[in-house]
């Protein structure tokens, strides 16, 4: 763990160079970290859970702040995931994984990815919620799911706004 945090990146090789196991090798450090990673008795949802539903329940006035992002993984599974933006970063609420080799992902499958959190944040009595999105989600299905939802949303666009005969905004 303090590899990842001191590396400040997500690949496994980077981690082990932070370490200080017995291990000579950069082979075996690796091989260590795998093994700790694949410990069954270590469960990142038990632990992961209660602390930021801590985080959420103390989260103030402030209204929370989300991001719903895609990646494409391996050119045949889409990664959902939503966070909440806390000090310019993203700390993940949920994630899933779809077989979809597009990072465009219809509304259908986005609502109940968003409607899990919603599930989540009502819980907690969070409701004034802001969802940032890219232009990759500007949809009116999705709009109208926001606003039954009493969310506020920002979607990113590169729309030109023009009214006839004039010059664009």
């Amino acid at each position: 763990m303090t590899g990842a945090l001191q590396s400040q990146n997500s690949t496994l090789p980077e981690w082990t160079t932070h370490q200080q196991p017995k291990a000579q090798f950069a082979q075996s450090r690796e091989r260590q970290a795998r093994r700790w990673l694949g410990n069954a008795k270590i469960d990142p949802v038990s632990i992961y859970g209660p602390l930021i539903t801590s985080a959420l329940r103390t989260w103030g006035e402030h209204q929370p702040v989300l991001a719903l992002d895609t990646s494409v993984l391996f050119e045949k599974f889409c990664l959902v995931r939503v966070a909440v933006l806390f000090r310019g970063r993203s700390v993940p609420l949920y994630s899933t994984v779809i077989k979809h080799a597009s990072a465009q992902v219809s509304t259908a499958r986005l609502i109940p990815v968003l409607a899990h959190v919603k599930g989540m944040l009502d819980f907690l009595g969070m409701n004034d919620v802001r969802l940032l999105v890219d232009r990759g989600f500007c949809d009116v299905e999705l709009m109208d799911w926001l606003w039954a939802c009493a969310w506020h949303d920002r979607i990113k666009s590169t729309l030109i706004l023009a009214a006839p005969g004039s010059a664009s905004l």
